[in-house]
């Protein structure tokens, strides 16, 4: 009866911990972005201090700044909208990426000063990472001389995940972190936002300020008149905010006829897309930590997203657990990446046919590899430098590919980086692979779902600009990927 006791007490001091910290990490977003409303210099400042007091005196709290920032600073942001102007709208988006940016240059000058030598595992994995950085560092400065402020966005969306992944492992190997009913509290949250504004949808908009917040956000379509130009091309008029919201069951042609529409959720991050993918990995995180009730929560919701390409990795962390059953981990990632393959295959053929907007877009960066393969450098190209109100898509449809790269990751990394885009996409595939690896020691479920989840999102990457470029689709799997190989190389001392 005694040890009974004492569990139940570790237990609800495990609780009010993790918690603690979800709560501190949320406070901390907070207030990064409702500082920036009172002096930009406040924020920063502040933003900067409270980082690095952060990872320097508990890097629990650190690594939930990160993951809580990527899932709930957009909804912050709303909340803050009225105060914004537009100017300051993307600085009011970009304190995640301070915090990113503060935390990782201590944790790596830390681990190099103080601790290069002690794990050749973890000196193996961040020089592996490391050189994806520098190409990644290469491609910027090409692309800051015609570009700066492009060059800039791509660079946070091209390297988030690997820092993200590097902070973790660097963390995880020196401690335990014990963060999993963190992300259990955070993926809760993550639930009841959605909830709210799948069912309340009105009151949702009035208590986030989504008005507002959709007004800064939209800006540049309202100036060039996208919305009239939509309503003259297809005859469909937007009566509201609500009505722009509205897309076709999964957003693709093939499903057209059925005549299904649905008006997309876009969670606390105030993104469909990268909803969608935050949705499919907590699912899979609830289902293979058996979070039973949690999983019965998020998969409604991910399906309701229509975001077919999170909902794709989903169902490949399914099967490639079947198989690893079947024929053991090793044959299963094999056997996974040959249907990965084969899925990418008929997806490009079926989408030149259709004239699907992504395949256009990944066949539009493949003609500009082929023209300049060394690539032109970060920012070039992609969706932000493209006023869609211009786009000529029957033309596109008629030359089976867009004249640059859109629309897909890869075609746009094609088109900035050229012939090293291969080894970017190399060094995801080999995570992925390592992961698979730890699972077949481990045997824990959670450690193969993730590397299956890393490897259908570089897939997905062909066909979504956001798999790649999102801190929710690929930032997530290559945040946990770094936790579980930090927490093994530091268990058996590799």
């Amino acid at each position: 009866m005694r040890t009974s006791h004492l569990d139940v007490g570790e237990g609800a001091r495990a609780l009010l911990r993790s918690v603690a910290i979800a709560g501190a990490a949320l406070a901390i977003v907070a207030f990064a972005v409702f500082a920036h409303t009172v002096h930009p210099a406040i924020a920063i400042g502040g933003t900067v201090v409270i980082s690095a007091a952060a990872y320097l005196g508990n890097r629990a709290l650190a690594v939930t700044m990160l993951l809580a920032a990527a899932l709930f600073q957009n909804l912050v942001v709303s909340l803050a909208s009225p105060e914004i102007t537009v100017g300051d709208f993307d600085l009011a988006r970009a304190y995640s990426f301070l915090m990113l940016a503060t935390i990782w240059p201590l944790a790596y000058g830390e681990h190099w000063i103080r601790f290069r030598g002690l794990s050749a595992a973890t000196d193996r994995h961040l020089l592996v990472t490391s050189a994806a950085l520098g190409a990644i560092g290469l491609y910027l400065l090409i692309g800051m001389v015609s570009s700066p402020s492009s060059a800039v966005i791509y660079l946070r969306n091209v390297a988030t995940g690997l820092l993200l992944y590097q902070i973790a492992l660097i963390a995880m190997r020196r401690e335990t972190l014990r963060l999993q009913t963190v992300i259990a509290i955070l993926a809760a949250l993550v639930a009841g936002c959605g909830y709210v504004e799948l069912l309340f949808r009105a009151e949702w908009l009035r208590f986030t300020q989504g008005e507002a917040y959709w007004a800064l956000s939209m800006a540049d379509a309202t100036v060039t008149s996208y919305w009239d130009k939509q309503a003259a091309e297809t005859g469909v008029v937007m009566l509201g905010l609500v009505d722009t919201f509205r897309i076709t069951l999964f957003n693709t042609p093939l499903l057209a006829g059925l005549d299904i529409q649905l008006s997309r959720l876009f969670g606390p991050n105030m993104h469909a897309i990268s909803f969608g993918y935050a949705l499919a990995f907590l699912s899979v995180y609830a289902l293979f930590t058996a979070r039973y009730v949690l999983a019965a929560a998020l998969v409604p919701l991910l399906v309701l997203t229509s975001v077919k390409g999170a909902i794709i990795v989903v169902a490949s962390t399914g099967l490639g657990w079947v198989l690893s059953r079947l024929f053991g981990t090793r044959l299963a990632f094999g056997c996974l990446v040959a249907l990965l393959v084969v899925y990418s295959a008929v997806g490009i053929v079926v989408g030149r046919q259709i004239g699907d907007f992504h395949v256009l877009g990944l066949m539009g960066g493949v003609f500009n590899f082929l023209e300049f393969p060394i690539g032109h450098g970060l920012g070039a190209g992609g969706n932000l430098n493209i006023d869609f109100a211009t786009l000529n898509w029957p033309e596109y449809q008629a030359a089976g590919r867009t004249p640059f790269a859109m629309e897909s990751a890869v075609g746009v990394l094609l088109y900035q980086m050229g012939f090293s885009t291969a080894f970017l996409l190399g060094v995801y595939v080999w995570l992925a692979w390592r992961t698979t690896l730890i699972a077949a020691r481990t045997r824990d479920p959670l450690h193969l779902a993730v590397g299956f989840a890393l490897l259908a999102i570089v897939f997905n990457g062909l066909f979504q600009e956001e798999a790649l470029f999102s801190p929710l689709a690929i930032g997530l799997p290559l945040l946990l990927c770094g936790l579980i190989h930090g927490a093994t190389f530091r268990t058996n001392g590799l």
